[in-house]
C-alpha cells in the first residue's frame, strides 16, 4: 500500500513559550520540524508529504522546506482552530486505500524502525498506535482527594500513528468533539486500536528543558 506523512504543526505551543512555536525552533542547526521530516525521508525517500500550518507561519514553512528539501513537492494545508480540526483538514489530501503516519511536528527524533513496524502492523491491524511503559508510580486527583493508580495498566501514547486511510478519514468525518490524538477518534468510531511498543527517544518538545534531553539523542 502507499504511504504517507501528514504532519501536525499548526500549533502555537503557549506551554512552551516565547514568539516562535517549538516546531520551529533551532536544535542542532535546524528547526524541529526540519528534523522530523528528515527522520521520514530516511524511512523512505519518496513519502509523500502534508504539513498543516498556521497561517501566520506558512511562508517561514515554505521558506525551510525550499532550503531543506529543494527537490521534494509538499501539500501545505492550512490548520484549524484546533487540532482535530487540522488534522481532518490534513486528512483531505491523503487518498483512500493507502497507510498515512499522522506526526507531531514537535517530535523530532523518531527512529526509522519505529516508523518501519507502525507502518506494517496498520498495514495488517487498520490501525498501529506506539506506546511506553509508566516508570514511576501514578495518582488519580480528584479535588482534593487522590488516590493510588495501577501504572501496569497505564501506557504512555506517542505519535506518529498510523492508519489505513480510508478508516481513519471515515471515522474524523463522523465525530463532532475535540480530541488529543487520532487513536481516540478512531476508537469512538468503534474501532479497536492496535498498539506497538514505542521508543524512549521519540520525545516530544513540550517545555524549554525538553530542548536538552532531544539535543543528546540528534
Amino acid at each position: 500500500m502507499r504511504k504517507f506523512l501528514l504532519i501536525t504543526a499548526a500549533g502555537k505551543g503557549e506551554r512552551f513559550g516565547g514568539n516562535i512555536p517549538k516546531q520551529f525552533i533551532t536544535v542542532k542547526d535546524k528547526p524541529v520540524i526540519i528534523h522530523a521530516l528528515t527522520a521520514f525521508f530516511k524511512y523512505k525517500a519518496d513519502i509523500k508529504v502534508t504539513v498543516v500550518i498556521d497561517k501566520e507561519f506558512e511562508t517561514g514553512l515554505k521558506e525551510n522546506l525550499l532550503k531543506y528539501f529543494p527537490e521534494k513537492e509538499f501539500y501545505i494545508i492550512k490548520g484549524g482552530k484546533t487540532r482535530t480540526e487540522s488534522v481532518k483538514n490534513g486528512l483531505e489530501t491523503i487518498p483512500d486505500l493507502s497507510l498515512v503516519a499522522i506526526h507531531d511536528a514537535a517530535r523530532p527524533w523518531v527512529s526509522r524502525n519505529l516508523i518501519a513496524k507502525g507502518f506494517e502492523h496498520a498495514e495488517k491491524h487498520g490501525s498501529a498506535i506506539p506506546f511506553i511503559d509508566i516508570t514511576e508510580s501514578v495518582r488519580e486527583v480528584d479535588g482534593k482527594l487522590n488516590r493510588s493508580v495501577n501504572r501496569e495498566k497505564l501506557k504512555l501514547i506517542q505519535t506518529p500513528q498510523f492508519f489505513k486511510s480510508e478508516l481513519i478519514k471515515n471515522a474524523y468525518k463522523s465525530i463532532n468533539r475535540l480530541f488529543t490524538d487520532d487513536a481516540t477518534v478512531l476508537e469512538k468510531a468503534g474501532f479497536k486500536i492496535h498498539l506497538f511498543e514505542g521508543d524512549r527517544k521519540n520525545i516530544k518538545i513540550t517545555y524549554p528543558e525538553d530542548i536538552k534531553l532531544v539535543e543528546a539523542f540528534l
